[in-house]
Parts: structure tokens; sequence; C-alpha cells
């Protein structure tokens, strides 16, 4: 009887082996989207997760799409997903008027004994009109060089950053629109040459998330 017990036990165990063997390891990996600006959760920004993974001994360059989920009312997400023989694996959270993200992550980071957490901060977008005009024009040597000079964040080829424009004459009335981070102040400077004299005219303006606010260079 007691042999009998042994065997039944041990075949029990095998079979739970084996069970456990053809069982396979899975990752979790959750966190929250937060607005940068607004400081709160982003919803309904949409998180994708991609592989790019060995298969058959052969290695493939392109990521390959895994999940693509939306965040809940707090800008949380969450995904699971089984281990395979990945080289990495990439989240890019993207939603309208808000600049991206995009996290390429290693396999060796990531845990399946436990939750693995990757936050995320977006920013708001927001764009600047300025308007450059020449009111009290003196000659045709009349010259005007317009640049941001404070505030002017670096989001991409895009953005407004702090390029200089050179305007001259005396009939300068333009304007121009770029792309820029919400919430936060920018000030233009219009670095002014009349009749050889220089001078300064200053504005600073602050950018509402997701509108465009107007920044007047008058001199």
């Amino acid at each position: 009887m007691t042999r009998f017990v042994m065997i039944c036990l041990l075949a029990f165990g095998c079979c739970l082996g084996a069970c456990n063997k053809n069982k396979k390891a899975t990752y979790t990996i959750k966190g929250q989207v937060t607005d940068g600006t607004l400081g709160s959760g982003v919803a309904g920004a949409t998180v994708l997760l991609q592989v790019k993974e060995v298969s058959g001994g052969t290695f493939n360059n392109s990521y390959k799409t895994l999940e693509s989920i939306t965040t809940d009312g707090n800008g949380n997400y969450s995904f699971t997903f089984d281990r395979v023989n990945a080289v990495d694996y990439k989240i890019t959270v993207s939603k309208n008027l808000h600049f991206g993200e995009e996290d390429v992550i290693n396999p060796d980071d990531l845990s399946t004994d436990s939750e693995n957490t990757r936050n995320y901060t977006m920013r708001a977008m927001a764009w600047v009109r300025a308007h450059i005009k020449n009111v009290n024009p003196d000659d045709p040597n009349d010259k005007v060089i317009y640049q941001l000079t404070s505030g002017a964040y670096d989001c991409g080829s895009t953005c407004c950053g702090t390029t200089p424009h050179e305007f001259d004459g005396m009939t300068v009335d333009t304007s121009f629109v770029c792309l820029n981070d919400g919430n936060h102040d920018v000030t233009g400077t219009g670095f002014v040459t009349k009749n050889g004299q220089n001078s300064t005219v200053n504005q600073t303006v602050f950018l509402t998330p997701f509108d465009t606010t107007d920044l007047i260079i008058n001199y």
C-alpha cells in the first residue's frame, strides 16, 4: 500500500512538473500616463506595445504589434503577454494635441515574477502666432530681427525654437504660427534698427494648452 502511494505521488509530481514546464512565462507591464503641463492623468491616450524578436533563429529588424490599448479615465494602462525570444520591446504613447512618447525596453529589465511599472509623461501642444509690424516706418533701411528669447522649449523640428527671423524695409507686416508646449510663458523679442539706432521690443505671453496665442511685436 505504501509503495502504491509513493508511485502515485511520484506520477503526480511528474505530471505537475510537466505542466509547469509547458506553462509559458508572462510579463505584465502597467503604469500611468500623465500630462506634464496639466498635472493630471491622460484619459483616452493610445498605448501601443510592440516587439522585435528572434523567430526560428532569424532576427527580424522590424517591430511586430502585440497589443494596442486606451488609457482609462485616470490615465492607467496594463499589458499582460507571453515572454518570447525578444531583442527589445517598444511602447509608444500618443494622443491628439499632445507630444508623443516612445520607450524601448530591454527584456533583461523586465521581470516575470512581478509587475513591471512604466509611467509616461506627455506634454500638451500649444501654438504661438507671432505678428511683426513696422508701425512707425523711418526709411528703407529699417530692420527687425525677431526671435523667442525665453521659454522656447525644444520639441522637435516643427517647434518654434530660437531661430532668428530678419525682416527689412518700411512695409513689414507679417505673421507666422509655430508649435510649442502649453501652459507656460514665452517671450518674443524684436531687435530693431532704425535710423542707425538700435532698440528692443519685448512681449511675454502665456501659452494656453491646445490653443493659439498671439505674440505681437510692433516697432
